[in-house]
């Protein structure tokens, strides 16, 4: 993802902090290593959270108690408070769950 380190425009509206850094950066270049950014992990989430719903679409024909179950869990998951590590993991299970029965 080269653009993540690209987007460098040094517009008074877009560089956060004293470092060049773009908001619309998705990764910084660190010492040692480069770390992401909260876009960066808004981004990965809602790329998750797409794939999730679309593997709900996709399976209502076949196991709707699973699509049943997963919508349900997700009116109840807490992505302000929750950990978004954990609501990821379960995620990843719910869409390899769902592409499994659509099969």
């Amino acid at each position: 993802m080269t653009w993540s380190y690209a987007n460098h425009t040094n517009s008074q509206f877009t560089t956060a902090g004293p470092f060049e850094f773009s908001i619309f950066n998705f990764v910084v270049h660190g010492l040692e290593a480069p770390f992401d950014s909260l876009s960066w992990e808004a981004y990965r989430e809602a790329r998750y959270m797409a794939t999730l719903k679309a593997a709900m679409t996709a399976a209502r024909g076949t196991d709707g108690s699973l699509v049943s179950e997963t919508a349900r869990w997700l009116s109840n998951v807490d992505v302000v408070h929750g950990d978004l590590d954990a609501i990821r993991i379960e995620m990843i299970r719910r869409i390899t769950a769902l592409r499994a029965s659509g099969k």
